[in-house]
């Protein structure tokens, strides 16, 4: 055990930094000797590739990566749409069959046609045809939904 080294995690550099300057900044991979190799490269690489994650789809089996526009929402554009027309068809069928329709829902799917009116303007977003008319569908929907509201509120106010 004379060979041994206590104290050293990665190998110790030759050269000594100057520590009594009040404004040297220690850098243990400069120290280490572990900044001139390739290693530290790769590293710095992997590290810039780690600022910026891409963020995929949670949707099982799905590998597309969620827009800006839909991160609140985290899924794709498919799976979002998917999501937002199933909100819609369940209130629709709450209100069909005179029950309560849940009131967040509701707020969200008004939400939502303020979201694909915005989405529909902009020239550079990447919806395709299919998904881009899905969005004026659903615009048409949750309007339906909410004159239909509307005409029953004022049916039942009048018999009361």
């Amino acid at each position: 055990m004379a060979n041994t080294r206590t104290g050293w995690i990665l190998p110790r550099s030759e050269r000594c930094p100057d520590l009594t300057s009040p404004g040297y900044n220690l850098n243990l991979f400069e120290t280490a000797g572990y900044a001139e190799g390739p290693a530290w490269q790769k590293a710095c690489l992997s590290n810039q590739a780690m600022i910026t994650p891409k963020r995929i789809c949670p949707a099982p089996l799905c590998t597309v990566e969620i827009p800006a526009a839909l991160e609140i929402e985290g899924l794709c554009r498919q799976h979002y749409l998917e999501k937002a027309f199933h909100k819609l068809a369940t209130a629709t069928l709450d209100f069909q069959c005179g029950r309560d329709i849940d009131d967040h829902a509701m707020e969200w799917l008004r939400a939502q046609v303020g979201f694909a009116v915005e989405s529909l303007g902009q020239e550079d977003a990447e919806w395709e045809a299919e998904q881009r008319s899905m969005l004026l569908e659903l615009i048409l929907g949750i309007a339906n939904l909410n004159e239909f509201m509307r005409h029953s509120k004022l049916v039942v106010g009048r018999l009361s």
